[in-house]
């Protein structure tokens, strides 16, 4: 009788111990965006797959950098620093039906860019991000004929956290270190 006692005190602890466990994993009332998350809860691509392809010695679109730094953290982080040349158009889009950047633009576009693949200047979901902080973009005459040509840029890859979490906290931001643009 005294066995079956100890035996089930165990199991009743062991029952207990397991119950209270907090799930590192589970996200808590105090932090509903899983930001504070560890790593190993997520099923990320941390490198990017072999099949995505960049060249340093080129031009690269932005789907193509897109497709080798974004939502590849370790990726991004090994190049930070690294030298790259992007070729893509001023994202602009619309009011309704997608997000619209909130340029600065009077004869000068301050600070942060978009560019896309699309010379429509849409696609705001596929876009990179640029600094122009160091080259002081200056619109000379009509800005819409600025806004027509294709952004040649040769620039500095750098991470940028976005305190999010997860798989796509990181995205890449290109420092332009030299920039022309191409008309239509």
């Amino acid at each position: 009788m005294k066995r079956i006692m100890i035996m089930s005190a165990l199991v009743v602890a062991c029952l207990m111990a397991t119950g209270c466990k907090h799930d590192k994993c589970e996200n808590d009332l105090n932090d509903l965006d899983g930001a504070s998350l560890p790593d190993e809860c997520y099923d990320c691509q941390w490198t990017a797959p072999e099949n995505a392809a960049l060249s340093w010695n080129d031009y690269n679109t932005v789907g193509e950098l897109r497709n080798f730094f974004v939502c590849h953290r370790e990726t991004l982080k090994e190049h930070d620093g690294d030298t790259v040349m992007l070729a893509g158009w001023l994202y602009w889009g619309d009011n309704e039906s997608e997000w619209t950047p909130g340029y600065t633009v009077s004869h000068s576009i301050l600070q942060w860019a978009y560019l896309t693949d699309n010379a429509d200047h849409s696609g705001g979901h596929h876009t990179i991000s640029v600094s122009t902080e160091n080259v002081g973009l200056q619109i000379d005459g009509d800005k819409d004929a600025f806004f027509n040509e294709k952004w040649c840029i040769k620039g500095i890859i750098h991470s940028y956290n976005l305190g999010t979490g997860g798989c796509c906290s990181y995205e890449p931001v290109i420092e332009i270190i030299e920039v022309f643009t191409v008309n239509r």
